[in-house]
């Protein structure tokens, strides 16, 4: 078992760029006037115990995600904004510097824009925002990987009353791999808020995820529908989604498949420092060719708030993938971290 307090200088090195890169960028200037540009950025670093199932404890620090955001106002009604991606995780080398989001938005009107290029997808980040814990651990569908936080297309979205909308024509391709297929795919959200802070969402996605590029064949095609309903009030958050996709991985495949999950959540502020926040997701990744397997994951935490741009989680997680032939096991310990900058 190694040492909880032996950092290596992997870690020392992660922290480092972390610290520098906050102190580098913390001051910013307001984009909300025409001609203006605004620098700022986040991280998510964490630091954790693992317990695999072959029975290797590892204590190491993940620097999850470092994003650095770039917004420019041409004018009142144009925009333009870029995020870039990069991480370095155990057991992996530092990744390249992606591009996240790079796309120019049209202020249709105070309650509609439009996003042309690399752009948040209708589902994943706004539910992500409702949740309220990102930085502890990505939401269902990535989880999953049955969906991209971002992708490349024409986004449309607005809000009407107590009713929003999100629909975009995509690449299908996600963000970190560029590519064309040869037809373009679709997804959309709508929500319904019947109360205050409490919302109904339906989502579908239908396409081909670029998986009919070149020469290979279109047998099926992928779909995906999906529901949530979540509620942010006062000191309480709380939610639950569901999806269901078809052919997610087998579009250029003979045979189908089809998977499913949910995911419940929901976390409560004890006071102005202090919060706990509680999940729970159930998966069955392959409903037709490996129908006994489910991936189930428990998630604990404990969060201090050292003002809005620091926050601190000790957390407890538990995944266990399992099917009738086998089981693994996997427990995680540590301090998970956002900085926001």
């Amino acid at each position: 078992m190694h040492n909880l307090f032996s950092i290596r200088p992997r870690a020392i090195a992660i922290a480092a760029v972390s610290v520098l890169s906050f102190g580098a960028l913390s001051i910013s200037a307001n984009a909300q006037e025409p001609g203006t540009t605004e620098f700022s950025g986040m991280i998510f670093l964490n630091g954790s115990q693992q317990e695999p199932a072959n029975g290797n404890d590892n204590f190491n620090v993940d620097l999850k995600r470092f994003f650095l955001n770039v917004n420019h106002q041409f004018s009142s009604d144009w925009s333009m904004h870029v995020t870039t991606d990069f991480q370095w995780q155990r057991y992996q080398d530092p990744s390249d510097p992606i591009l996240r989001h790079f796309y120019v938005q049209k202020k249709i009107s105070d309650t509609m824009r439009v996003r042309i290029g690399n752009a948040p997808t209708p589902w994943i980040l706004p539910i992500a925002q409702l949740n309220g814990y990102r930085y502890l651990d990505p939401g269902l569908l990535p989880r999953a990987g049955h969906g991209a936080p971002a992708d490349y297309g024409v986004h449309l979205e607005g809000e009407t009353g107590d009713f929003g909308y999100a629909v975009a024509a995509i690449t299908g391709g996600g963000f970190q791999k560029p590519r064309l297929g040869d037809s373009v795919d679709f997804e959309g959200r709508v929500y319904w808020q019947p109360l205050e802070g409490l919302r109904v969402h339906l989502g579908a996605y239908r396409g081909t995820l670029t998986q009919d590029k070149d020469d290979r064949p279109k047998i099926h095609t992928a779909e995906r529908w999906n529901s949530a309903i979540t509620y942010n009030q006062g000191k309480w958050r709380a939610g639950a989604q569901y999806f269901y996709a078809n052919n997610w991985r087998r579009v250029s495949l003979p045979t189908e498949d089809a998977a499913s999950g949910y995911s419940l959540w929901g976390s409560y502020q004890l006071n102005a420092n202090y919060a706990i926040a509680l999940r729970h997701d159930l998966t069955t990744p392959s409903r037709r060719l490996d129908s006994t397997r489910e991936i189930e994951y428990y998630s604990a935490a404990l969060e201090w708030r050292y003002n809005p741009k620091l926050r601190f989680s000790a957390v407890l997680k538990h995944v266990n993938n399992s099917n009738n032939a086998s089981r693994a096991i996997n427990n995680e310990f540590g301090i998970w971290s956002q900085i926001v900058f």
